[in-house]
């Protein structure tokens, strides 16, 4: 792990455009907290886990895809908290495997291989932060709770 300052919006505009140059039907709805703006992270880890979570939320289909991104602060037990959540509102994930959603080879997809996932919780842990999924009618939300040093 190699851990230096990023800045998380400029991070998030990169991964966005290069979303966009891949699928032409992908629309992302941004609300990120300007007051943080630099977050210690391993640049190239956190990106692959990024990637994947978006991935994990695109169904391939004709319909416009929006992928709602919002993050903010929180402070927990007098710890400042950096809260990212990745949404899909028109995704739902079966319930029947989204207890286990982060485990290997438990996938929505048919083409899908199941490690994604299990490889955005094992980056996410190696910040020292967390990540959990809710999935129901209203759609999917991913939330990143990540230290703020």
């Amino acid at each position: 792990m190699v851990f230096e300052d990023v800045d998380i919006i400029a991070l998030f505009n990169n991964i966005m455009f290069d979303f966009k140059k891949r699928i032409k039907n992908l629309d992302f709805i941004v609300n990120m907290d300007e007051h943080t703006k630099f977050v210690k992270l391993d640049k190239k880890k956190f990106t692959v886990a990024i990637n994947n979570i978006i991935d994990s939320l695109i169904e391939t289909k004709n319909d416009l895809i929006k992928i709602y991104i919002q993050t903010y602060q929180k402070t927990i037990s007098n710890k400042k908290i950096l809260i990212i959540e990745i949404s899909n509102r028109q995704h739902i994930i079966p319930k029947a495997i989204l207890n286990n959603i982060f485990e290997p080879f438990v996938s929505g997809g048919s083409t899908k291989k199941g490690l994604a996932l299990p490889i955005v919780k094992n980056i996410i842990n190696l910040h020292g932060g967390s990540v959990d999924v809710e999935s129901d009618e209203n759609g999917t939300i991913f939330r990143i709770s990540l230290p703020l040093i």
